[in-house]
């Protein structure tokens, strides 16, 4: 299968076969005449068109959902928006010892070779994106940066955990820190009395428990490059994402907030993120998490604001500056 170079900018979207974020940035990138594929990493078994030439070259070639063999090293910039998931397309009665094979060897060669081939501009960088997707590595960089963050214990010892939520008034919000398929875990509120009974439950694994911010104006910020876009949700609920009836709608942040954002981006050595925020009563922003491949096409879907357009300019311009740098 041979593979074609394009003489203007090319954007490639690395995410999931499923992912309507890639369909519609990608469209949207089309629609302004630059050339860009998707390339779906959890359907690629029993597929053809992938290979990498090891050295002295540095080529590698892959299949776009719609069968077009992309040359790694013409992409310009690449969107790494969702990559590590298990291959899907593989019969049932395979095993499933074969199945986590077949899906390892998968990550293991689009990773190594994509990151041997291409030389464009990451959005955002593997490394980068995998540190940022730590809370405490976020956490740290969010107070560096100049904002406010909730007090935070992560333990997996009941006594430190008991004495942190008796300190904090008797109740604490505990999440995950990562969490694993298929079982999603929602972030909630535990009282000293819940966190009693349970000690065994706090020892199997380290969570992450924080103070109970007060009020009912979340944020949702979407953060393209220099680019901010953010929501103010009203909301009683500690977790909004479970009624999105409540009133939602764009907000303008104060351009100290904004820089301080952006700061925030340059720490993680991140491109875009998304992130969540809270607004107290005395109108204070305390930053709570990102989310660097985050969604936001919901935020688009409540307002009619253009998100889809805003991420596929920003891949747009970094495609151009990288063209210049290459």
């Amino acid at each position: 299968m041979t593979s074609t170079r394009s003489a203007g900018p090319v954007v490639g979207i690395f995410s999931l076969e499923q992912d309507v974020h890639a369909y519609a940035v990608a469209e949207a990138v089309g629609r302004r005449g630059v050339q860009c594929h998707v390339l779906a990493t959890d359907a690629l078994a029993l597929s053809s068109g992938a290979s990498w030439w090891g050295p002295p070259t540095s080529r590698a070639v892959l299949p776009a959902v719609d069968g077009t063999p992309v040359d790694v090293g013409a992409l310009s910039v690449i969107w790494w928006r969702r990559v590590n998931q298990a291959q899907y397309r593989l019969p049932e009665d395979i095993p499933d010892a074969d199945r986590a094979l077949i899906s390892n060897e998968w990550r293991a060669f689009t990773s190594g070779a994509v990151l041997d081939a291409f030389g464009g501009t990451w959005v955002n960088e593997p490394a980068r994106d995998s540190v940022a997707g730590n809370k405490i590595a976020q956490l740290r960089a969010a107070v560096t940066a100049g904002f406010r963050v909730p007090r935070t214990l992560v333990s997996s010892t009941p006594g430190d955990v008991l004495a942190f939520a008796e300190a904090l008034g008797g109740t604490v919000i505990v999440k995950k820190l990562v969490g694993a398929p298929p079982a999603p875990l929602a972030t909630v509120t535990v009282t000293v009395e819940d966190l009693a009974r349970d000690p065994a439950s706090i020892a199997a694994c380290p969570a992450m428990y924080q103070e109970v911010v007060p009020g009912r104006r979340h944020l949702r910020i979407n953060c393209f490059g220099e680019s901010v876009h953010a929501f103010l949700i009203e909301s009683e609920l500690l977790d909004w994402r479970r009624d999105l009836t409540v009133p939602f709608r764009p907000h303008r942040l104060d351009g100290e907030v904004e820089d301080r954002l952006r700061h925030l981006l340059a720490l993680l050595g991140l491109r875009m993120a998304v992130m969540d925020a809270k607004l107290t009563d005395d109108d204070e922003l305390v930053w709570l998490e990102l989310n660097a491949q985050g969604q936001f096409l919901f935020c688009e879907a409540l307002t009619g604001v253009p998100l889809a357009d805003a991420a596929a300019g920003f891949l747009i311009d970094e495609a151009e500056a990288a063209g210049g740098r290459r």
